[in-house]
């Protein structure tokens, strides 16, 4: 339910590029949780980009109760035990593209991420150290891991507390521009930085978690 409305207010330069936005602004209501609540967009003249106006101070109340990515079961995913064992080798045929057995495995019981799917071109090994932003409690970093990557690691704002499953993958609660740890291989932001109100600022903090030549 969206409609544009005619503005004559001073808007702010466009987070993404610093161009202008445009003065027609969009009334847009909130439906994933049912609230009704009526937010303010405006889109760059220059860049395309939709963004949120007066954005809310404390954006966990969108993201908390309720919300999928942050309360899937990703355990219940992966079994029984057998299952786990078929889908890692399907998957790591589907994020590298080696393995014979996988790849039979794939054509009868495909797995159709096209997240995993665009790791081939990164030519992952099990010494690959990745970081996923913004992975609620941690779908794709559990596929990668019972795949054989053992080195990573998911980071979510989100959740009440850091998660530690019983295979050994943690997804750790906190926030890109504050978080601390030894450079990584591949930093990943899957369906998360298009929530980003400072795509600069995490762009920055991503690029300084990175190893020499490393990738995002």
């Amino acid at each position: 339910n969206t409609s544009p409305i005619s503005s004559s207010m001073t808007l702010n330069a466009c987070a993404a590029c610093g161009g202008m936005l445009l003065h027609q602004t969009w009334h847009v209501k909130e439906m994933m949780r049912g609230t009704r609540e009526v937010f303010e967009y405006a889109a760059c003249e220059h860049c395309g980009s939709l963004q949120l106006l007066d954005e809310p101070a404390d954006m966990s109340a969108y993201y908390s109760q309720g919300y999928y990515s942050t309360n899937l079961s990703v355990e219940a995913l992966f079994r029984p035990a057998w299952k786990a064992r078929l889908k890692q080798y399907r998957d790591a045929f589907w994020i590298t593209g080696k393995g014979w057995l996988g790849k039979h495995i794939q054509q009868r019981m495909p797995n159709k991420a096209i997240e995993l799917a665009n790791l081939r071109h990164f030519q992952l090994t099990a010494s690959t150290r990745i970081l996923d932003v913004g992975c609620g409690t941690g779908t794709i970093p559990y596929i990668l891991y019972n795949a054989g990557f053992k080195q990573i690691t998911g980071l979510e704002p989100f959740i009440q507390e850091d998660i530690v499953y019983a295979n050994g993958l943690t997804i750790k609660k906190g926030w890109l521009t504050n978080y601390t740890d030894e450079p990584f291989d591949l930093i990943m932001f899957n369906h998360s930085f298009e929530h980003l109100s400072s795509p600069h600022a995490y762009l920055d903090a991503a690029y300084n978690l990175l190893k020499p030549n490393g990738q995002l």
